[in-house]
C-alpha cells in the first residue's frame, strides 16, 4: 500500500510539473497587451473598456481579434489577441459616456481621434506593458424628467434609459436609471 501510495503522489507531481510547463509556453507564445486607464487627475478608472482597433487594407472586412478588457480597481487592463498585426488601442472607443464613466474616448497615447492614435505594430510572443491612458471626465448634468400617464397621473417610481446618436452602436447610456427625488437625472 504504501509504495502504491509513494508512486500515485510521484505521478500526480509530474503530471503537475508538466502542465505548469505546458501553460508557461503557452503564456510565453501568447500575446499580451498591459496597461492602466486613468482620469485626468491621475486616479484609476474602474470598468472602463479597453479594446484593440485592427487597421485593415481597403476591403478587408472588421473581425474581433481580441476580447475586449475591462479595468479592475486599479485601472488595469490585459489584452490577449488571437493574432498580431497592425492595431491602434482605444479606451471607451464606442462607449458613450454614462454617469458610472463621465469619459470621453481616447485612443493611445491620448487622442480623441483615432486617426491621430499611434499603430502598434504587435507579433506574435510579444508581452507590451503601455504608458497610461487619460480619460477627460466630464461634469455631469441634471436634465428634468417627469413621467405622466395618459390621465394626467404622475408617475414617481419609472425607471428611465437616454440614447447618444453619437454612438449608434449602443443602445442606451448606463442602466435605467431612476429620476432622483428633485425630479431630474444626471447625465455627463
Amino acid at each position: 500500500r504504501s509504495r502504491y501510495g509513494i508512486g500515485a503522489a510521484w505521478a500526480v507531481r509530474q503530471y503537475q510539473a508538466m502542465e505548469r510547463q505546458q501553460l508557461a509556453e503557452y503564456q510565453r507564445r501568447q500575446i499580451m497587451i498591459q496597461g492602466r486607464v486613468i482620469d485626468d487627475r491621475g486616479f484609476p478608472i474602474y470598468g472602463a473598456e479597453v479594446e484593440l482597433v485592427p487597421i485593415f487594407a481597403k476591403g478587408d472586412a472588421p473581425h474581433d481579434v481580441a476580447d475586449p478588457a475591462y479595468t479592475d480597481e486599479n485601472g488595469e487592463y490585459t489584452l490577449r489577441p488571437y493574432e498580431g498585426g497592425k492595431f491602434i488601442l482605444s479606451a471607451q472607443g464606442d462607449a458613450p459616456p454614462n454617469t458610472q464613466l463621465p469619459f470621453l474616448s481616447r485612443f493611445y497615447p491620448d487622442a480623441t481621434d483615432p486617426k491621430q492614435a499611434k499603430t502598434l505594430d504587435i507579433a506574435t510572443a510579444q508581452h507590451l506593458t503601455m504608458n497610461p491612458i487619460r480619460l477627460q471626465r466630464l461634469e455631469l448634468g441634471k436634465v428634468p424628467v417627469s413621467v405622466i400617464w395618459s390621465d394626467g397621473t404622475p408617475e414617481p417610481d419609472v425607471f428611465l434609459s437616454f440614447m447618444n446618436t453619437s454612438y449608434p452602436k449602443v443602445s442606451a447610456i448606463g442602466e435605467m436609471m431612476p429620476a432622483d427625488p428633485d425630479g431630474t437625472v444626471s447625465l455627463p
